[in-house]
């Protein structure tokens, strides 16, 4: 019961309470106080557990209903059978707390401690209620965060005529735009359950219209303070662009997404704020360009240790496999949509020597008007051809051609190849032979990427970089670790060539759990085997997925934000990390001579060398001309503006594409 009660407190919102309360009152005065003490405790778990468990329990019969809830972090289930324990922890949790607070703070205090606890209460119990009352539910829920931040202010003695008014009003805009958010994914689920809230009576595109206008009005009054008030505003602003997301696209799977993203956005501004905080108060006091350069340094040292683990960990194959006959083996090709595999890649594949049985499966994807890719001539000679039709819903069109090859394959081992993959004659034998050496079930073959012309030479290599650098492909293949199901970093879309062991990972591997996108069969086959390596395949082949600087474009553009989970956070912090480790070091050091800073320069110049040695190294192991290394700035600049072309196109709700094939959306049924 205990624990069931701390999970009801959400321990991870505990700091949304928390923080305000102590940003506020050391923002007035930089002392650790006992009073702030006692009021920093009791707005972590007892005001968490009276606003959460009270809410938790007079909804009981509506979250019951609602998949979303029961997790730990959007909320749990409290039976009413447990009313009368909850009341008591909560009186046990908050009035010792609430008293000292109140005797220490004074009457001022008090008044606003005994609003902010009446407001949590009204806002989920009768007869008050004030969720379920539109407009108030979004006025109300955002009262629970700014009063902490008023009784904050309060205990630090500052008085009501000098409140910075301007930041609670932008804090108190921000928390009803928040709570209006919210409201969207759940606007078809209360509807249906009768229950009232901004969005039902709005409608979806309306609420989240007033909740971009209120980021946005947020957002400028913070900048009107200037300095590192305008660095607040500027993280902050990404919160309108997801409201303003569930303007376009089917309302009930944009606000979930964009709720989701809202959650994860929340620890990255909040990392953001603090510091701000820190520098504010004169704890961090390192300079700006000091803190980016060495801060750079360390991203391109974390990129070339992550490439160090990445190569040590690939598992190398038997340059001669034996002569002894292999498990028969099902080559299965994957068209892309609107061509069928190159001709390239049949003769490659016809020209195998694999000592043991082998067939080939040309699967061809549909194209989106339901026809399937034309097959080039080359299908007929001694390569069976499947049409699949149409995939069923929630399939991509990759992973339904992949799996229909695989309903018809009878063979001990499978290989998945892209049509645009060549490989070496003895490619498939070594594979096979790397994959039963290791007793693993799944082995990608990571191939070199083809760079025939200028702009792949300019372009590509953004794809090998975060591939070998940025990826943690060592966890799956180091040792014991390997033995652990980590989720299928070598299933992701840089594998040209994976091939599983059927005995080891099961017949049947989509039943009851389609996968939602391009990356999905690979990760189920990752989640059922013992274990998942990645084979060094630098002179077994290479892949030509990007023929053209359109390929590109196409791939970021589309593949992007549904790879990243379609969370602006993450999205963000990838163009963040490109920024630091790719670009930060080639202009700081001219901005670090012009300051006159050396513990700059130094850690500028530091980045930079690291970065040559990075990028020689990556060229080197990778078969790339050294060319390339003359493109960085093309590549990262061009690469940074694809994915900011992905995020919009993400957040307008269009649907993500990898590799030409289609992302279904997510299932409404599993969002809500």
């Amino acid at each position: 019961m205990v624990k069931e009660f701390f999970w009801s407190s959400r321990p991870a919102s505990w700091i949304n309470t928390a923080l305000p309360f102590l940003a506020a009152a050391l923002s007035v005065k930089l002392a650790l106080t006992p009073l702030l003490i006692v009021g920093l405790v009791y707005f972590l778990l007892p005001y968490n557990l009276l606003l959460y468990g009270v809410n938790d329990l007079f909804d009981y019969e509506s979250d019951r209903r609602n998949p979303r809830k029961g997790g730990v972090i959007e909320g749990g289930l409290l039976p009413p059978a447990r009313a009368a324990q909850l009341w008591v922890a909560i009186a046990l949790t908050n009035l010792p707390l609430l008293a000292i607070f109140a005797y220490l703070g004074g009457w001022r205090l008090l008044t606003v401690l005994v609003l902010t606890c009446l407001t949590a209460i009204a806002y989920s119990a009768p007869p008050l209620r004030t969720k379920v009352i539109p407009l108030l539910d979004s006025i109300t829920s955002s009262s629970h965060f700014v009063l902490p931040a008023v009784c904050g202010l309060l205990a630090a003695g500052l008085s009501v005529a000098r409140f910075p008014w301007l930041l609670l009003g932008a804090f108190f805009l921000w928390g009803v735009a928040s709570q209006a958010l919210g409201a969207i994914q759940d606007v078809d689920f209360d509807m249906e359950a009768g229950i009232g809230s901004i969005a039902t009576v709005l409608g979806a595109r309306r609420t989240a219209a007033v909740a971009t206008a209120a980021y946005a009005l947020s957002v400028l009054l913070v900048s009107l303070g200037g300095g590192l008030e305008l660095v607040a505003a500027l993280t902050l602003a990404p919160y309108a662009l997801l409201a303003a997301s569930c303007l376009a696209g089917t309302p009930g799977i944009q606000g979930r997404r964009a709720w989701r993203s809202f959650l994860q956005m929340n620890l990255l501004a909040g990392f953001v704020i603090t510091q701000l905080f820190l520098r504010q108060w004169g704890v961090d006091r390192i300079g700006v360009l000091e803190l980016l350069a060495w801060g750079s340094a360390l991203g391109v040292a974390a990129s070339l240790l992550i490439l160090g683990l990445n190569r040590a960990s690939l598992r190398k194959v038997n340059a001669r496999p034996g002569r002894d006959p292999l498990p028969s083996l099902t080559v299965i090709v994957l068209a892309a949509t609107n061509q069928g595999p190159s001709r390239a890649c049949i003769e490659h594949l016809r020209a195998q020597k694999y000592p043991g049985p082998l067939r080939f499966l040309a699967v061809r994807c549909p194209t989106p008007n339901g026809s399937p890719a034309p097959a080039e001539a080359s299908l007929a000679a001694g390569i069976e051809t499947i049409d699949p039709g149409l995939p069923p819903p929630n399939w991509s069109d990759t992973c339904w051609a992949a799996e229909s090859g695989y309903r018809l394959a009878d063979s001990d081992l499978l290989a998945f190849v892209d049509s645009d993959t060549e490989l070496t004659p003895s490619a498939l034998a070594e594979m096979a032979s790397g994959l039963s050496a290791s007793g693993a079930g799944l082995a990608s073959l990571l191939l070199r990427q083809s760079m025939g012309d200028r702009a792949a030479r300019a372009l590509v290599p953004a794809f090998s970089f975060i591939q070998s650098c940025w990826l943690p492909n060592f966890l799956p293949n180091g040792g014991r670790l390997r033995r652990l199901r980590w989720p299928s970093v070598v299933g992701l879309e840089f594998g040209s060539c994976t091939m599983i062991d059927v005995v080891t990972c099961g017949r049947h591997l989509g039943a009851g759990q389609p996968p939602r996108d391009v990356a999905g069969l690979r990760h189920l086959l990752s989640k059922t085997s013992a274990a998942v390596i990645q084979l060094d395949g630098s002179a077994l082949g290479s892949a030509h997925r990007y023929r053209s600087a359109g390929d590109v474009v196409r791939v970021w553009r589309t593949a992007f934000y549904p790879a990243v989970g379609n969370s602006l956070p993450l999205a963000l912090s990838g163009l963040i990390g490109i920024l630091t480790v790719q670009l930060l070091p080639l202009a700081l050091p001219w901005a670090a001579w012009a300051a006159g800073s050396m513990v700059a320069l130094a850690g500028s110049l530091v980045a930079l060398a690291l970065l040559l040695l990075l990028r020689v190294l990556l060229a080197r192991q990778q078969g790339q001309p050294l060319s390339t290394i003359v493109w960085h700035p093309v590549t990262w600049v061009a690469t940074m503006a694809f994915q900011v072309a992905s995020i919009a196109a993400g957040l307008r709700g269009e649907p993500g594409n990898a590799r030409e094939s289609r992302i279904a959306p997510e299932p409404l049924g599993a969002s809500l």
